[in-house]
This record gives C-alpha cells, structure tokens and sequence, in this order.
C-alpha cells in the first residue's frame, strides 16, 4: 500500500471513529515523507558535484603545478561549498516533515548560488557546451526544491 492510500485510510478511520485524533497524528508523522527520494536524489548529486568542481578547479591546477591558492577563482569554491552544504542537509533532512523550512530556504538559496554562477562564470565564454552545462547546473535546485514543496504539501496535509 502506498503513502497516498495509508494516509486515505487513516483520515477514513479517523472519521469512522476507529482511531483518536491523537493516534492518527502519530501514525501520520510516522509516514515517510513523500518528497525524500527526489531530496535525496538531489542531494547525492549536489554533493558529487561539488567534490566535482573542487577536484578541477582546486587540485587539477596544485597538482599540475599551474598556478598557486591566490590565482583559484573564487566563484566555483564558493559555488561547491554551497552544493555541498545543500547536499549535506538536504540527506538529514530529507525524511523529516518538520524541517521543511530549512530545506525551502536552503534550496532557495542554492537556486540563487546556482544562477549568479551561471551569469558570472559559463555565459560569458559563449560556447554552447556551457549553456547546455548552465541549464544542467539549474537542474539540481529544481529538483530540491520540489522534494522540499512535495515534503511541505505532506506538512499542510498533517496540520488540516
């Protein structure tokens, strides 16, 4: 059976009087969280990609001996950190209905990350290449932010 049909049932029985008002509200925090799987998604996805642009734009050139610390731009670092923060809460997080704030403002924030980056550092070179890779860098905030929307939806469910 799934989440949809649980949560039909327990409204049915909450109704018919099977159940307290009570019991239903615990069996229904107990539910998994309906927008996890896309989270989750995003997030082992945010996190390989900020190790991702770590590797190449941090150790490829240290260990090619191309340049120094002071001649890494700051945008991708900042990009990747950012990634990787929103990978990291976006997994503890993702089953849990009541943090469905923090994850808005996370993937908001990531969304926003993702296109200042875009407008500072793939549009400028013009090459085609970079703007398919501009709309695949948007992907990942979409996609956290319809886990959260999903898990806010189950949140507003709960409370009516």
């Amino acid at each position: 059976m799934n989440d949809d049909n649980r949560l039909t049932t327990l409204k049915m029985q909450l109704y018919d009087g099977i159940i307290t008002e009570e019991e239903c509200r615990r069996k229904v925090k107990e539910l998994p969280a309906p927008g996890r799987r896309a989270l989750k998604v995003a997030s082992i996805l945010l996190i390989f990609n900020s190790s991702r642009w770590s590797f190449n734009v941090i150790l490829v050139p240290l260990l090619l001996g191309v340049g120094d610390l002071n001649a890494i731009p700051h945008t991708p670092i900042i990009f990747a950190v950012c990634q990787l923060f929103a990978g990291i809460i976006g997994m503890i997080y993702s089953n849990n209905v009541e943090k469905v704030k923090a994850l808005c403002i996370v993937g908001l924030l990531l969304l926003i990350v993702t296109m200042v980056f875009i407008v500072t550092t793939l549009l400028p070179s013009r090459f085609v290449f970079h703007l398919f890779y501009s709309v695949a860098n948007l992907t990942l905030p979409i996609v956290f932010l319809y886990g959260a929307y999903k898990n806010q939806q189950a949140k507003k469910e709960e409370l009516e």
